[in-house]
């Protein structure tokens, strides 16, 4: 049964196997921490976040697994023309999730997909960089 290390893993590679309106390799971490420097290029890091298991009968269980996906890139000058692109990313990346069957994680079916924040405007005013996060949760069947 796929785990949530191997769910992240398979997001990263379908999203890599993919062509977006922007060009960016996703990674899968567990600390997606950057330099401002390295968010001078745009980064997609996919990260896994949460693993609960519900009881459906007395002896049977539902696992759901949520992952997250945040789209980080430092803005150069104006964020009123950066940011509406990587907005559009977002909600690009979450349309292509949402058609997605997960080709190195069988048996598992997406539910839901969240952005939120769509942005932080805390991030974007202090440190100059536009941060969105996707939270994609799954079923896995059994």
């Amino acid at each position: 049964m796929p785990t949530s290390v191997t769910i992240a893993d398979a997001v990263k590679e379908e999203l890599n196997n993919h062509s977006f309106s922007q060009s960016f390799t996703a990674v899968r971490k567990f600390i997606p921490k950057y330099t401002l420097e390295e968010l001078t290029t745009l980064r997609v890091t996919v990260v896994p976040k949460a693993n609960e298991e519900n009881l459906i009968t007395r002896s049977d269980s539902q696992r759901e697994v949520q992952i997250d996906i945040g789209i980080h890139k430092k803005i150069d000058s104006d964020e009123e023309t950066e940011a509406p692109p990587l907005i559009a990313l977002a909600e690009e990346i979450m349309q292509y999730i949402r058609k997605l069957k997960l080709t190195n994680a069988p048996g598992v079916f997406w539910v839901r997909t969240e952005n939120n924040p769509i942005y932080s405007q805390e991030y974007l005013q202090k440190e100059r960089v536009f941060f969105s996060l996707i939270t994609v949760s799954y079923k896995l069947a059994g």
